[in-house]
This record gives C-alpha cells, structure tokens and sequence, in this order.
C-alpha cells in the first residue's frame, strides 16, 4: 500500500505541475478501486480525486438487479 500511496502522490504531482498541453483535459480524473477501508482517507493521502468504494457499488448493483432495496440497509 505505501508505494501504491508514494505512485499516487507523484501522479498528482506531476498533474499539477506540468504545463498545459493540448492534450489536457480539466474533466479528467484520478481514481481508484478500493475493496475495503476509510475510503475518504485514502483519497486525501494520494491525491485521487475517487474511489470505487466496492463494498457499496456491489450493493446497488444487486439491489437494482433484483429489485431488492433491503439489501442497502
């Protein structure tokens, strides 16, 4: 996970600072799949502007597909 975190923080970095090309897009962003954890902590110590939250996705997924909302409670 620490060099995970270390690729992140160099990413946004070199985002950051590199000079505009024509290229760039200010709609692109930085994400991530996250299977567990703070996941708003995660974002703010890598510099991703996102994460998957995997935990919650599968539970809206299944919900619509089996029109079963109970399953998000």
């Amino acid at each position: 996970m620490a060099s995970r975190r270390s690729l992140f923080r160099r990413l946004g970095i070199l985002a950051r600072s590199a000079p505009p090309s024509p290229h760039y897009s200010p709609h692109a962003f930085i994400f991530d799949e996250v299977i567990h954890g703070d996941y708003a902590q995660i974002v703010a110590d890598n510099s991703m502007d996102s994460v998957t939250q995997y935990e919650l996705w599968k539970a809206i997924c299944s919900s619509l597909k089996d029109e079963n909302f109970f399953e998000l409670d």
